[in-house]
This record gives structure tokens, C-alpha cells and sequence, in this order.
């Protein structure tokens, strides 16, 4: 908790809320459990990626940042401008 709250200090205004992974991946969206250690009891995530929002509820979806190039593929070749997925 104590180092939660040192990063929330530290990066405030940009995150609000810290987590702690636990456990192992699983599921059909390959999420897992986590612990709250600091900041808001939200889990709603606002991520900007070369200039494109993308909004989820960190609950539901697996993020890792070393598939951005795998979104950035998916934003420029799959989806259309202003598409909601």
C-alpha cells in the first residue's frame, strides 16, 4: 500500500488509481484479479495512444503496453474513424 500511494503522489494528475496484479491470467479475455493499493476504487481507464483515446474498464479487457504496436496496426488498417469497438 505504502508504495501505492508514493506512485499515486508522484503521478498525480495523470492516474488516479494503482493496482497490484494477482494471480495469473485467464479467462475468455485473459484478465486477472487485482488489489487496490492506492487512489479511487475505479477501474475505467483512459489511455491515449498516438493521438487515439482509447477508454475500457481495466476489470474486463487484458492491457499490456507492449501490444501497442499491434493496436497501432489494428487503428490504421481495421477500424474506421470515430468506430466504437
Amino acid at each position: 500500500k505504502l508504495i501505492g500511494r508514493v506512485l499515486l503522489d508522484r503521478l498525480q494528475p495523470s492516474i488516479r488509481t494503482v493496482v497490484n496484479k494477482v494471480g495469473e491470467v485467464g479467462g475468455p479475455y485473459r484478465t486477472y484479479e487485482m488489489d487496490l493499493l492506492a487512489g479511487e476504487d475505479d477501474y475505467f481507464v483512459r489511455v491515449i495512444e498516438h493521438g487515439i483515446s482509447l477508454f475500457f474498464d481495466l476489470r474486463n479487457v487484458y492491457w499490456c503496453t507492449r501490444l501497442e504496436g499491434e493496436r497501432t496496426y489494428m487503428i490504421e488498417n481495421e477500424f474506421k474513424p470515430n468506430q466504437l469497438v
